[in-house]
């Protein structure tokens, strides 16, 4: 499953319980710097960790390209810490960083693991080359595409009115929403419309990784729910899931975020 965009329900200790958990993520950002961080944010609340320290905490294994490519012996050492049981956490995360260089025959290996992966454990890859991904692995992924949107994305009136519906809706009670939905759940547009709110959140986190526009982490995490929120409902639209019903279980997941902060980014 993929989505695309030019551009993850409650609080971070709640995460866990949320039925939209993948057991394998591929984050993409053309900047590697940039998708490093974001895949160390996305693992601080999955592991519901105020800091992660790589080098020492059990339960998340960190790996990264050396001058040698990544070979079967990477995915050896992955499946034996895969199968050791959670200890500070419920779950064990493994992030390996610019997944590109993995060798064709550790992709394969990797593979196996993730058509049948250990109770528990979840995996991230990050790459800026998907193209040197098997397919295979791909289409096991839950693929966040974090894409800063183009100057001509930002300033579209679309984009620009889609937006600004979205910090409406955020505080609106469920009546409100669920009214919203039966309006608009026959809406053509409506995957236009979910794409313009993605590109909107991932710009604040983005806006966030880099500086420009330093926010908490506590809203950090809030942005990341509501990204993962939104790219399940267009991966169950595309896959032709019922519409309203799909469209109201989004509203009842959104996180409201802070309009003194989000009206501030135009």
């Amino acid at each position: 499953m993929k989505v695309r965009s030019p551009s993850m329900t409650n609080t971070l200790n709640s995460i866990p319980k949320t039925n939209n958990l993948h057991h394998a993520y591929l984050i993409s950002h053309h900047k590697s710097h940039i998708q490093k961080q974001l895949s160390f944010k996305f693992v601080h609340t999955l592991l519901d960790l105020s800091k992660i320290n790589h080098e020492n905490h059990p339960d998340f294994l960190f790996l990264e390209p050396t001058k040698e490519k990544f070979g079967i012996s990477l995915i050896r050492k992955i499946i034996l810490y895969l199968s050791r049981k959670p200890y500070h956490s419920n779950r064990k995360v493994v992030l390996i960083h610019e997944a590109h260089i993995l060798t064709i025959e550790a992709q394969n290996a990797l593979l196996k693991t993730l058509e049948e992966p250990p109770e528990n454990s979840i995996l991230i890859l990050t790459t800026n080359h998907q193209e040197n991904i098997l397919p295979t692995i791909l289409s096991r992924c839950e693929r966040l595409i974090f894409q800063k949107p183009s100057n001509k994305v930002e300033k579209s009136e679309n984009y620009r009115k889609d937006s600004t519906f979205f910090e409406e809706i955020i505080e609106q009670n469920l009546t409100e929403r669920f009214l919203w939905v039966f309006e608009n759940y026959q809406n053509d547009n409506i995957q236009n419309i979910l794409e313009n709110w993605l590109c909107y959140n991932r710009k604040l986190l983005i806006d966030s990784v880099t500086n420009t526009y330093p926010i908490e982490k506590k809203l950090a995490n809030k942005l990341f729910l509501n990204i993962n929120n939104i790219q399940h409902t267009i991966n169950l639209l595309k896959r032709n899931a019922n519409p309203r019903l799909t469209l109201e279980n989004t509203m009842l997941q959104f996180n409201e975020l802070p309009r003194t902060y989000v009206h501030g980014i135009f």
